[in-house]
């Protein structure tokens, strides 16, 4: 407990008092915000939201073929 204590303090600390080591802050904080949407999208994605654009896709595509035919069948006839 006194450790995760220590670190979010040094965290803290690190983030807030300006320096030279703010590039590499900024560097870490974009690795870290590219790994949690990795974290986001694959939650997303396990719990079936992450196939609703590609469900949307699908039934576009079937409506397209469905409007297709119907007017082939039309023009056939």
């Amino acid at each position: 407990m006194l450790l995760n204590t220590l670190i979010a303090a040094l965290g803290i600390l690190l983030v807030t008092v300006e320096g030279p080591h703010e590039k590499h802050i900024e560097e870490v904080s974009q690795y870290v915000q590219f790994g949690l949407w990795w974290i986001v999208l694959g939650v997303a994605s396990s719990i079936g939201l992450g196939c609703l654009k590609s469900s949307f896709k699908t039934m576009a595509d079937i409506s397209d073929v469905k409007w297709y035919l119907r007017n082939i069948q039309f023009l056939l006839h």
